[in-house]
């Protein structure tokens, strides 16, 4: 008996590729064919009519108006879709009234009372201060703000984030669509959606509710995430005295020994967490399931035993709010991050762990013999100034004569792992000066390059000093191959990772220079020292894709070092922006491209970290345009075509 072949309805119009090929098209967005063949679906309608048009521009449209709609509901203005059509016109009147209060935090450039000015108010920067021989904000790097679409929150990202540097990309990624697929309308993509783990703020909206007369300490894997976390990352954050955790872990489990206090409980999760999230996972599942699984189960429990805010003040509180924020990083979510660190600093400051202060009961230590006191608030200063940086955002440390707490101690031979803390505190220090001389005050050009050569003569004097057996050195071959003799030892990971935030430091020092170099502004008697640190911040990019790419290849428990994302963002920003500005012969024998590739190679490896996939894809995408068009169109800000 024939078999009766699927018959598709006839359509109106069919897609470009039902039509090229001669298929019958089912009309759908995408259709059943475009679906087949992995190609992207448009219809391009009669000559003249309209536009074409694809699944990929219906889906930003859906986004823009998810923006809409969450500007509508957090200024309080009902949804037209949920609007009585007698009440149309009093709505209208309501959003043309609350129009003029979002002008008032976002100036948009025109006086469009749309919806859609609405959803577009939110992505205007503010305007800049025109004052005289002085640079505007806007001519140093533009700041990101947004209402995200998922999670309907404002959210601000300063000049010197990553999210900054990968939305300038994105806006070079437009233009250069436009200019490929012209007539077609290109829409606005949201940085803070495709570059943040919003997966992970969903999944804390709906805590569920543990059994406390049932509580499980996961006992028989528990060990599992905590070895792994000694093993690493308490040697970049040395917070923790792994005796008396594990003392205390130990009577957890077994109910009997030292009494345990609440905020222990969160320590004990929010470290559990950790572990689970970075260790080298030779297992599918462990009790069924998977690292992120585990991860934010054991973060969901964490955040549980903390309770209500303020309620637990002591140091364990502070060390699992710390530990948490880093669970935070490690997922790409660096706005929870910045939340946890601002608790860690509050109770801090609520305690007074940063002074030497009396206590009432005379004779009281004023730290362990381990200063576990002064490494963990040495290290949530540092932790606070880079995620700070990081997000382009200011510090909620204030004046550092305020903390009279002295650091812990650099022994003669450098034997304790501890060591790191009070050097990272030097580099803190630089960066939070550059962050405040160079991009948020407002001076002239040739100001901020007489404070530039400060701080990098600064920068080389801290190198130069740090201990031996943790001071970075020149990336070689020698470098790898030794680095595979020491896997897991203290000193080698505290080189590297002293060594990666050595390089983003010098990015962050020199971008405001690459800037002006790429917008092809002519400074004069300045253009040969804009030019060279230009090259300086270009090399750093270089360095510290070269390093991350190297580590990745020898070092298998570096590749859920998701936070390592964020290093990479930055150097990806500045080689994507410089080949972009090459010209179109030259593209494909570029030098360049290696180390793009690299990039995009790593990014590949961390394939169960979804943001780390979305850059990848992203910049693959924006590369292959490149290289497809071998144009580069100038931007708003004024950027020139390359010569």
């Amino acid at each position: 008996m024939p078999v009766n072949k699927r018959r598709y309805p006839r359509v109106v119009q069919a897609c470009n590729t039902c039509r090229a090929k001669k298929y019958k098209c089912d009309g759908h967005l995408p259709c059943f064919h475009c679906q087949r063949l992995g190609r992207e679906c448009i219809f391009q309608g009669e000559v003249n009519s309209h536009s074409p048009y694809s699944i990929r521009y219906v889906k930003d449209l859906e986004k823009s108006l998810e923006r809409a709609e969450a500007a509508l509901h957090i200024q309080g203005i009902p949804q037209l879709g949920n609007t009585d059509p007698k009440q149309t016109g009093s709505v209208k009147e309501h959003v043309v009234v609350q129009q003029s209060q979002l002008n008032v935090l976002w100036p948009s450039e025109s006086g469009d009372s749309t919806i859609d000015s609405i959803a577009g108010a939110a992505r205007q920067g503010a305007a800049p201060v025109d004052i005289p021989n002085k640079e505007a904000p806007d001519d140093i790097s533009t700041d990101v703000m947004d209402i995200n679409g998922v999670s309907r929150r404002f959210e601000f990202h300063g000049r010197t984030s990553s999210l900054a540097f990968l939305d300038r990309l994105m806006k070079l990624k437009e233009r250069n669509s436009a200019s490929r697929f012209l007539g077609c309308p290109i829409l606005s993509r949201q940085a803070v959606i495709e570059f943040q783990n919003e997966a992970f703020m969903k999944f804390r909206e709906t805590l569920r509710v543990f059994d406390k007369v049932q509580e499980n300490y996961y006992p028989h894997y528990a060990f599992l995430f905590i070895d792994s976390y000694f093993k690493t990352l308490h040697y970049v954050h040395p917070i923790l005295d792994q005796h008396v955790f594990l003392e205390r872990c130990s009577s957890l489990w077994t109910g009997r020994g030292i009494s345990i206090h609440q905020s222990f409980k969160v320590l004990y999760f929010a470290v559990l967490s950790l572990g689970a999230l970075t260790r080298t996972w030779i297992e599918d599942s462990i009790n069924g399931m998977d690292r992120n699984t585990w991860a934010l189960m054991l973060f969901e429990r964490a955040e549980l035993a903390m309770g209500r805010l303020g309620s637990l003040n002591d140091l364990e509180a502070v060390q699992a709010a710390m530990i948490m924020a880093q669970v935070c990083q490690h997922q790409l979510n660096p706005n929870l991050a910045y939340t946890y660190l601002g608790t860690a600093l509050r109770t801090s400051f609520s305690m007074g762990i940063n002074r030497i202060a009396p206590f009432r009961t005379r004779h009281f230590p004023q730290d362990s013999p381990s200063v576990v006191v002064s490494r963990t608030w040495w290290d949530l200063y540092s932790m606070e100034t880079e995620l700070s940086i990081t997000l382009g955002r200011e510090n909620m440390l204030g004046l550092d004569s305020y903390h009279n707490r002295p650091p812990p101690l650099v022994s003669v031979n450098n034997e304790s792992e501890n060591t790191i803390i009070s050097v990272m505190l030097g580099l803190s220090r630089i960066l939070q000066e550059i962050s405040r001389k160079i991009y948020w005050e407002e001076t002239a050009l040739s100001e901020k390059l007489e404070r530039a050569g400060e701080y990098e003569r600064r920068l080389n004097s801290w190198l130069v000093e740090l201990p031996p057996n943790i001071r970075p050195k020149p990336f070689s071959g020698a470098t790898k191959a030794r680095l595979l003799l020491g896997n897991h030892y203290w000193p080698e990971l505290q080189r590297l990772v002293l060594h990666l935030r050595y390089l983003h430091t010098r990015i962050v020092l020199f971008y405001v220079f690459f800037l002006h170099e790429q917008k092809g502004h002519k400074n004069g008697r300045d253009a040969k020292k804009v030019a060279a640190y230009s090259a300086n911040c270009k090399n750093a990019a270089v360095e510290i894709i070269e390093c991350i790419h190297s580590t990745y290849s020898a070092h298998h428990f570096f590749r859920s070092w998701w936070n390592n994302t964020t290093y990479i963002a930055f150097g990806l920003s500045i080689l994507v922006a410089t080949f972009s500005r090459e010209p179109a012969i030259a593209r494909p024998k570029s030098a360049i491209l290696l180390y793009i590739n690299q990039a995009i190679e790593v990014l590949g490896v961390m394939d169960e970290c979804p943001v780390a996939c979305n850059i990848g894809k992203f910049i693959r995408e924006l590369v292959d345009t490149l290289l497809a068009t071998g144009t580069s169109r100038n931007d708003s800000e004024g950027e020139p075509q390359a010569e």
